[in-house]
């Protein structure tokens, strides 16, 4: 919303109930059969209960918005004929139903559509839907009201030609096929549609600081801004770039006099999103604190002490005795902070942390000895090629 309105777009998070789901935990004093009995009746009642709003009355929460911001547009500078609903994951389905299920004022103008969930007749689908009276024990083929139910809730049976739809998908979305099916019953069906596929996101890729490296949502955020531009939805060219990629290897700075105690290197822009961070330490007889560290969300720490270490980043930990320092002796550190992996290597000590969400390390800081009263010195920091 905050990159869009910078656009010159007006942008609302529409509110809507949430779908309370079903679920029951074994009590382990129970038998089996007790257990199974009490999720039975418990399962009855979720099915039977008219507080539990329906997938079908949350599509109406959000047609209901749709509505207001239409027929309040020229208050909020809103060009009613150019809205657009966007949204991830569950909010991806909801915003595929208002350009598809939705009709007339109720209808987007254009759909957004990240790791679109579009089908509730298969896979988690059927979670979502609730069971007929008396067929609680029933498959959904085996219910024709729930499947119809199903059917009537799910945008990929309710294609019309009419909004434009960008679909984005990642290569590793446990999703699987799901999007790539809804943009092809799309083109069979005529709309002005788009595809586009990130091949090492997973799921909920667009949302920052979750799975997905700072690279692969900026581009999904300009792959969303030119799509805009080319229906006429906005103007002109976006500002936003793309981190930055070394062609070689580069010293990006170097400190060579020792130092004991905290020190910081900082620059205006970023460093390069991959680093190696060499060096030469010495611990003194108790240490316990933080000896490199970017911080920020696509940073990382590295906290040492007489025990070990432990590194810490988005979805990456490793920590215990795999790297242990002696007091009083000089180190070769180098910190390898890769794509696919990081590595940390100590005189003849080497760990290696696997980096399966490609995170990219960014930051404009890097602290150095953070209260480990290490002495330092030799420090290099190059910016890996890619």
């Amino acid at each position: 919303m905050k990159y869009f309105a910078s656009r010159g777009v007006v942008s609302f998070s529409v509110q809507y109930r949430l779908y309370k789901g079903f679920s029951y935990i074994n009590n382990k004093e129970l038998s089996a059969e007790e257990n199974a009995k009490l999720k039975a009746a418990k399962l009855k009642k979720y099915n039977t209960d008219p507080a539990d709003p329906s997938i079908a009355d949350i599509v109406q929460d959000c047609e209901g918005a749709m509505m207001y911001i239409r027929k309040n547009a020229k208050q909020y500078g809103v060009d009613p004929q150019k809205i657009t609903s966007i949204g991830d994951s569950s909010g991806s389905h909801l915003a595929a139903s208002l350009g598809t299920l939705a009709r007339d004022e109720a209808c987007s103008n254009a759909v957004v559509a990240c790791s679109s969930i579009s089908d509730l007749t298969t896979g988690f689908g059927p979670d979502y839907i609730k069971r007929s009276k008396g067929l609680e024990d029933k498959k959904m083929e085996d219910d024709p009201d729930r499947l119809k139910r199903a059917k009537a809730v799910s945008p990929i049976f309710n294609i019309v030609n009419g909004p434009s739809i960008l679909v984005l998908a990642g290569g590793n979305d446990w999703l699987k096929d799901e999007p790539e099916n809804f943009y092809k019953a799309l083109k069979a069906k005529g709309v002005n549609c788009e595809y586009k596929v990130y091949p090492k996101a997973q799921h909920a890729f667009i949302v920052y600081s979750y799975t997905a490296s700072l690279k692969e949502i900026t581009q999904a955020v300009l792959d969303i801004d030119a799509f805009l531009v080319n229906l006429g939805f906005i103007d002109g060219s976006s500002s936003l770039k793309m981190p930055g990629s070394n062609t070689k290897d580069e010293v990006v700075t170097e400190i060579n006099e020792p130092f004991t105690g905290e020190k910081v290197l900082q620059r205006k822009n970023d460093f390069p999103e991959y680093l190696t961070i060499s060096m030469k330490v010495k611990f003194p007889q108790k240490f316990n604190g933080t000896l490199l560290q970017m911080p920020g969300t696509y940073g990382f720490a590295w906290n040492v002490n007489n025990g070990g270490h432990d590194f810490i980043a988005r979805r990456m930990r490793m920590r215990g005795p795999q790297v242990k320092f002696e007091s009083g002796k000089w180190y070769d550190l180098v910190v390898s902070l890769g794509e696919d992996k990081v590595v940390i290597k100590a005189n003849d000590q080497e760990v290696t942390i696997e980096n399966k969400i490609k995170h990219t390390f960014t930051s404009n800081e890097i602290i150095f000895n953070k209260k480990t009263g290490a002495v330092i010195k030799d420090v290099m920091v190059v910016g890996v090629a890619r």
